[in-house]
């Protein structure tokens, strides 16, 4: 299983970079959260448009349905 880190890059399935914000494993309660991975997926970059976006710790969107989508996360080589 892959774990996102902040150092890495990282792009969508369908191709679009992806910027990360924080991971935060925990929330203000102290409970461990199910998607602690955000960030911002750039759309377009000329007029730039964006979305802002969260994964789970291994860069899935959906953990409810288990299904791929094309907003999961790839490192970038």
């Amino acid at each position: 299983m892959k774990i996102i880190t902040l150092d890495k890059k990282y792009k969508t399935r369908d191709g679009k970079r992806v910027e990360l914000h924080a991971i935060t494993e925990y929330n203000s309660c102290g409970a461990k959260v199910t998607y602690p991975v955000k960030g911002t997926i750039i759309l377009r970059e000329k007029p730039i448009k964006i979305r802002y976006m969260i994964w789970s710790i291994n860069g899935v969107t959906d953990v409810v349905w288990n299904k791929f989508s094309n907003l999961d996360l790839i490192e970038q080589k």
